[in-house]
């Protein structure tokens, strides 16, 4: 039916394939900076209602081309991955397994539809700038927090009411490696400097946070300076200096005299804090979860079941603080195998983009890795965009199969 109202008999297009290809990017740029505000909204997660909408239009794009990118290793280990964490709702004992698993399903088809549709260099920047534009506003959002003196969460500044301060962060970091790539790249001025500012001002935002593990990720994440740094002119190096200079003494004059800074010595604790997710209470997680793979190496004990696991050995309800850990536990080490295997495959294939995509994709992959490392990401919408934008920078004819035969007779 939807096809018929797109196309006529005559082969005529309501609506062309070009455009609506472009909708469909356009949306899914939309969503990309939406989904950086479920780390603060994860009562209200504001990127669900627009993702149904996005998974719409795009199967609507993609039936009325008739064409498919060519699948690669990364989209078969993710099926893999999420096909044993749907099978694992069979012997969870978690009230949130059938949940978990259909949001897995949900993220896989996030990844495949954004692959689709990230096949040219204007529909990267898109995607990639909807991600910028989200965690720059998560920049401001701590700022306009810290300088309005108001702290949730033990003195730590998120911008929101609720929300995981390092959820927020690692959003930070993210919006901060992209900004960077535009602030390079851009052809406008203006984008370029507000991009560098905004760049800038993440580096007091992620230590606001009081997040550990933001702090680190953050650090790998602008190895992207440096790296594109040595390949302008002294002339863009200094600016990009200046930038970063003025917006650190801005935000340091607009300090509060009564500011709390309890979140950012949490940074410096190893024991402390809030007392969850120490550095000691890591390394006490990450153990157990060792233990659980021993007695449970094939099955894990389900989707969603990790932190009632660690409830019922370590009397804390935590997950475990490590990805890979974190998917052996709940799903066994079939899954985790093919997790590292999927990563294994994205870190290499973004060390081996040509042209000036390599910094970013290859800075956006290492920090993802990091916080895989420090924490579990595994269902977060960021992530798995991520993952496509990696993918996608093959924009090579090869990479397109031909249309398929119902449609190709009609053309």
């Amino acid at each position: 039916m939807a096809l018929s109202i797109l196309r006529t008999r005559e082969s005529r297009a309501l609506v062309s394939e070009g455009e609506l290809r472009a909708i469909s990017t356009w949306l899914l740029a939309l969503l990309a900076a939406v989904a950086m505000f479920d780390f603060g909204l994860p009562d209200q997660r504001p990127s669900r209602p627009l993702g149904v909408v996005v998974a719409a239009v795009c199967m609507l794009a993609l039936g009325v081309e008739g064409r498919r990118r060519r699948l690669t290793s990364v989209h078969l280990l993710a099926t893999l991955v999420v096909g044993i964490v749907c099978l694992s709702t069979t012997w969870s004992r978690s009230h949130e397994a059938n949940t978990a698993a259909f949001s897995a399903v949900q993220l896989l088809a996030l990844f495949m539809l954004a692959y689709e549709f990230l096949d040219t260099r204007a529909a990267w920047n898109r995607v990639a700038g909807g991600l910028a534009i989200g965690g720059g506003a998560l920049t401001l959002l701590v700022l306009r927090q810290f300088l309005s003196g108001v702290t949730v969460n033990g003195g730590r500044y998120t911008g929101f009411s609720k929300g995981d301060p390092n959820d927020v962060a690692w959003g930070i970091a993210i919006g901060s490696t992209l900004l960077v790539h535009f602030a390079f790249e851009s052809r406008s001025a203006r984008i370029r400097w507000c991009a560098g500012t905004l760049a800038a001002l993440a580096v007091p935002a992620t230590i606001l946070t009081g997040s550990r593990s933001g702090v680190i990720v953050l650090t790998v994440g602008l190895v992207i300076v440096p790296w594109r740094l040595a390949g302008v002119e002294p002339r863009s190096r200094a600016r990009f200096a200046l930038v970063f200079i003025v917006g650190l003494l801005a935000v340091a004059t607009m300090i509060p005299s009564d500011a709390d800074f309890r979140g950012v010595d949490r940074i410096h604790a190893g024991k402390g804090g809030e007392g969850e997710g120490s550095v000691d209470e890591r390394g006490d997680l990450l153990a157990e979860s060792f233990r659980i793979m021993a007695s449970e190496p094939l099955k894990g004990v389900g989707v969603a079941g990790g932190e009632d696991a660690m409830f019922d050995r370590l009397g804390v309800r935590l997950g475990v603080h490590n990805s890979f850990a974190s998917v052996a536990v709940q799903a066994g080490l079939i899954a985790a195998t093919a997790w590292l295997l999927l990563w294994f495959v994205l870190v290499r294939t973004s060390l081996r983009v040509r042209g000036s995509l390599r910094p970013v994709t290859a800075a956006l992959t290492l920090l993802t890795l990091a916080e895989l490392l420090l924490r579990h990401a595994e269902f977060q919408k960021p992530l798995w965009l991520i993952a496509a934008l990696v993918m996608a920078t093959n924009f090579d004819p090869d990479q397109v199969l031909r249309p398929m035969a119902k449609y190709a007779s009609r053309r």
